[in-house]
């Protein structure tokens, strides 16, 4: 049986909010809506791949979002 605070420790910063809400490659982060994509993340200008958007504008969405709400949270929205 797997330990459950080995795996709920294992969080690394979202490429796109920095945020530690991704746990495994293709993992979606419920703080900007950002799916982890290696080839997206090493080619912020690359669109199509896990996510429409490229890198850089699902990070300017986000950063718009906050700005009208600086609570926002991508999986608010998802409930």
């Amino acid at each position: 049986m797997l330990n459950k605070n080995i795996i709920s420790n294992y969080h690394i910063k979202c490429p796109c909010c920095n945020e530690g809400t991704i746990n495994s490659q293709y993992d979606i982060c419920l703080v900007c809506g950002w799916e982890d994509d290696i080839v997206q993340n090493e080619d912020e200008n690359f669109s199509g791949g896990a996510n429409k958007m490229s890198l850089i504008e699902h990070r300017q969405n986000f950063l718009e979002q906050r700005k009208k709400n600086p609570n926002y949270k991508w999986g608010n929205n998802c409930r």
